[in-house]
């Protein structure tokens, strides 16, 4: 198995563990219903969320988790350092660099997924689930993600 290959298939495991145990919340103890923080100052709050407490792993036990709205489960998520060592705003990839063959055959280059959607009255979404094989088409052509260029090294 490629190293890509098994990479993909651990995500999937972690993906399938993290969505079970979220589940058998929900079966156990219901969805969340308010926000366990103190320090909350949202107001008019329409969704809560169970959370990981910080240092704890997922497991199938109710002490390892909080409710929180959404706003308070955020701020605790994206403090630096936490859930192995994110920092905020690194969860956004970087710029993905496409290439559309239009119907006609022509071949356009755009730097990012967002630029060309913009340019051509086309959703983000649209576009990466082409590129990621989930749509044939979209409404003006096919779309590619172009290889990113490594640094030069020295």
């Amino acid at each position: 198995m490629a190293t890509e290959e098994i990479k993909a298939n651990w995500d999937s495991v972690k993906v399938k563990k993290y969505r079970a145990i979220h589940r058998w919340l929900a079966y156990h103890y219901g969805t969340a219903v308010k926000c366990e923080n103190p320090d909350c100052d949202a107001t008019n709050i329409k969704r809560y969320e169970w959370a990981l407490k910080p240092n704890f792993q997922y497991q199938y036990k109710r002490e390892n988790f909080k409710q929180l709205c959404c706003k308070c489960h955020k701020r605790m998520d994206y403090k630096p350092n936490y859930r192995t060592g994110l920092k905020k705003g690194s969860i956004r990839k970087a710029r993905t660099a496409v290439k559309l063959t239009t119907f006609d055959g022509d071949i356009l280059r755009y730097n990012s997924i967002s630029e060309a959607a913009k340019k051509l009255n086309v959703s983000n979404t649209s576009i990466r689930n082409n590129i990621e094989g989930k749509t044939r088409n979209t409404k003006v052509g096919i779309w590619k993600e172009l290889p990113t260029k490594e640094p030069n090294k020295a």
